[in-house]
């Protein structure tokens, strides 16, 4: 790849959650050691974040998809009324594209699930682990008109390792496919480095859009505050600076990348999503987890019965909460993988 001083990229996240911005750090990271221009096309709390992490890049505000969560598990059919609404997103981000386009006039763009972040006048690249996307009695839908916008990519490029027996994303992005796909391998903002003095018996990562998002944080403090240990709870707002303290729980509403790093290696254990981004960082990181899927997000509830269900990764050691009894497993123990390699991947920029 050029390193050639005057190349602009725009590099898009979508806001669904904030995985998607998380895993944009080392991508954002490596292209500003090129000396690219990056110029980062966000919305929503992921958009606060990336401004919070990069200050000194310029940013824009696309808006994309906003997509409602139910508090039951009818998820699939919660997104499946809402398709119009995606369709429309996707149209309009398009059409910001093409504007943008013409002004700044970009060598290329890299899109993170953002559908509509494609044209024939430069080349664009799209970041996912879901290639295979598992939506219940809607999967065929909800693939074929995944196929239909990742056709229109140059390539896509997927956060992951090929070797289909040692992987993070199993069947989500790994079997045939006619797409045009490169496996660039898994991304952390994070890197692993020597053990930690152990502050937090359990510390709880709150993410996802609302409710969901609430829920979750609600029960986590629950839990948390009827232990007898020291725990901590990283709220998932980036739009709050805030930092409490009540009984045995330290609250904070956002950390940044270096103060999250920090919390997750003082702790023993995480309480967090099974998103595809926290399972990045906390292999990269070497730690002990428990996963919640979000109920009825069947991405998420394939990917915790993917972890917990390796019997290496298995510690004995049994959370109870609300009644259920959730398995800690030990991602330290898995095969370990090359993080952020991005330069001997060859990622390779197609000229138009």
């Amino acid at each position: 790849m050029s390193t050639d001083k005057s190349k602009t990229i725009i590099i898009a996240p979508l806001d669904w959650g904030l995985g998607h911005a998380t895993r944009s750090i080392p991508l954002i990271n490596y292209f500003n050691s090129l000396h690219y221009k990056v110029i980062i096309c966000s919305y929503g709390n992921s958009g606060i974040l990336l401004r919070k992490e990069f200050p000194q890049l310029e940013h824009i505000t696309v808006e994309g998809i906003h997509a409602s969560y139910t508090k039951g598990k009818a998820m699939a059919l919660k997104m499946f009324f809402q398709l119009p609404k995606f369709l429309k997103a996707i149209s309009n981000e398009n059409l910001a594209l093409q504007k943008l386009i013409d002004k700044i006039k970009p060598d290329f763009v890299i899109s993170d699930n953002r559908y509509g972040f494609f044209t024939k006048k430069i080349p664009c690249y799209f970041i996912t682990h879901q290639v295979f996307i598992k939506a219940g009695i809607f999967s065929i839908l909800t693939n074929y008109l995944n196929r239909f916008y990742l056709k229109k990519y140059t390539e896509v490029w997927i956060p992951d390792a090929a070797d289909e027996k040692n992987n993070l994303s199993g069947t989500l992005s790994h079997g045939k496919t006619n797409l045009k796909i490169k496996y660039i391998g898994p991304l952390s903002r994070f890197e692993y480095e020597n053990h930690k003095e152990i502050k937090y018996k359990y510390t709880a990562i709150i993410s996802g859009p609302e409710p969901q998002r609430s829920v979750f944080e609600n029960t986590m403090t629950e839990f948390l505050l009827q232990t007898q240990y020291n725990c901590s709870l990283v709220g998932g707002l980036p739009d709050e600076e805030n930092a409490t303290v009540k009984n045995n729980v330290a609250f904070f509403s956002h950390l940044n990348s270096g103060k999250m790093k920090e919390l997750i290696e003082s702790s023993e254990i995480i309480l967090c999503r099974s998103g595809y981004t926290s399972i990045m960082e906390l292999v990269s990181l070497k730690k002990k987890v428990v996963f919640f899927a979000t109920p009825g997000q069947t991405e998420q509830e394939y990917l915790e019965n993917y972890f917990t269900g390796k019997p290496e990764l298995q510690t004995g050691e049994i959370v109870l909460i609300n009644g259920v009894e959730k398995r800690v497993i030990d991602l330290g123990k898995l095969k370990q993988f090359e993080f952020n390699n991005l330069k001997s991947t060859n990622l390779q920029i197609t000229q138009s």
